[in-house]
């Protein structure tokens, strides 16, 4: 009869042990079935028969193997076992070295013995010294627990869990003071930092405590709620911008875009020109009072191009010419951005059709397939308008693309196109008035 032992092929070379050595070199799971009989015994000396004994325990600690169920799940959880091969097989020779995981199956007179997956380890002690070392300096409590819950029979165990004992108190101290930073943060600036320490990604290591673990999601909302709070107080158009830009997800986004909006149509209201409106209607497309806006400036367009004494082949090309100007400025823009401008081209368009529909100008325009692209497209971006429009009346709560995207819109303008130097001096003087609000805050 053969009898086949699955101790490692590395038994039979003595090769040194080097400090690459990991937890799962001490025994590896390889699901074999070994139909020999075994002694269910602490050293297997007691057997009846030397044919039925393959291995005996070199430890004279207890409890070095257990009897587990047939559950592959359980099997992580075997202890290892330090053993001398006691009868010779086709591989192996008597008096072979080193440690296999002895795993009970349903049968307790049946065992399944696995052997280390890569090499012997002879300095058993000492390799499990340097994991722990190891996994003590980086704080890695799921090696930590690994070695408290499988090595039970070595003193590595009892160090592993005082370290992780260790480990938790420190965490529970650190946690501590995360909370306390967080309820003492009053200020803007201190409310900001907190949030931006929250953002921070994890270094990866399990026992950091980390400040988005550490505090809840209710916080955090009512955190970024205050800050609302303190942006509103001051009623700023930079400022809810900033708000948008930063908290973009927030419950009171979608509020701070609305106050924004509301402020920008008030500044456009007071400088009341075509160019403020066109301001207006460019930088806020989403604004429910683009139509006011648009309604306003097609009025005074029409004063302004349609007088009595005017030459309306004149004031067509004129109008016309300015139309294909802002169409020109928006071709550096994404399609989103372009939205407004396209709005406001749209509008002297259909004061062309309106007014000027005799004219030559007009017609060769109206007429023109540069024309009929421009519909089509200004269709579509009506369309996707429409389709934000909607989501932010149905209060959806992540509206970050939308509000990033409104934010970009109104920053390009006003930095490098605006129609009126005006208004653009206004939300410039309105910006740095929030930048300085900000600094002064924190100090």
């Amino acid at each position: 009869m053969k009898f086949y032992l699955p101790i490692a092929l590395s038994f039979l070379s003595f090769t040194t042990i080097t400090n690459a050595t990991t937890l799962n070199d001490f025994y590896a799971y390889k699901n074999e079935f070994m139909g020999s009989k075994f002694c269910k015994s602490t050293n297997h000396s007691d057997c009846k028969s030397i044919n039925e004994q393959r291995v005996k325990l070199l430890s004279e600690k207890q409890g070095l193997y257990k009897e587990l169920v047939a559950n592959p799940n359980v099997y992580q959880k075997v202890k290892t076992c330090h053993v001398e091969l006691v009868h010779d097989s086709k591989k192996y020779k008597s008096g072979e070295k080193g440690f296999v995981r002895c795993a009970a199956r349903i049968n307790s007179k049946t065992f399944t013995y696995d052997s280390f997956s890569q090499q012997v380890i002879y300095n058993y002690d000492g390799e499990l010294r340097n994991i722990f070392n190891q996994a003590k300096e980086n704080r890695d409590l799921h090696l930590l627990n690994r070695l408290a819950d499988e090595f039970s029979h070595n003193s590595i165990s009892t160090l592993a869990k005082q370290s992780i004992t260790e480990i938790k108190n420190v965490m529970v101290q650190q946690k501590k003071k995360i909370l306390a930073e967080f309820g003492q943060a009053k200020s803007l600036q201190q409310k900001i930092a907190i949030l931006e320490k929250i953002s921070r990604p994890k270094n990866g290591a399990q026992a950091e405590v980390s400040y988005r673990d550490t505090i809840n999601q209710n916080k955090i909302d009512k955190m970024i709620s205050d800050i609302y709070k303190m942006v509103q107080a001051k009623n700023n158009i930079a400022g809810y911008n900033w708000y948008i830009e930063n908290y973009p997800s927030s419950l009171e986004a979608k509020k701070a875009l609305k106050q924004l909006h509301q402020l920008a149509f008030e500044i456009s209201e007071d400088i009341d020109t075509i160019n403020s409106y066109n301001d207006f209607t460019i930088a806020y497309p989403l604004a429910k009072q683009v139509k006011q806006a648009t309604e306003r400036a097609f009025d005074m367009e029409m004063d302004e191009y349609t007088g009595f004494f005017s030459d309306e082949e004149k004031e067509a090309r004129r109008l016309l010419i300015q139309s294909k100007m802002l169409e020109q400025d928006s071709e550096d823009y994404s399609s989103s951005e372009r939205t407004g401008y396209m709005i406001v081209v749209n509008r002297m368009n259909d004061l062309l059709k309106q007014e000027f529909n005799s004219t030559d100008a007009a017609l060769r325009h109206l007429e023109s397939n540069e024309f009929k692209s421009f519909v089509r497209s200004f269709k579509r971006a009506m369309k996707d308008l429409k389709h934000q429009v909607s989501r932010i009346a149905e209060n959806t709560k992540d509206l970050s693309s939308i509000m990033r995207d409104q934010s970009n819109m109104m920053n390009n303008h006003f930095e490098n196109a605006a129609q009126d130097r005006e208004m653009a001096t206004e939300l410039t003087k309105q910006h740095r008035f929030w930048e300085r609000y900000i600094g002064e805050v924190g100090s």
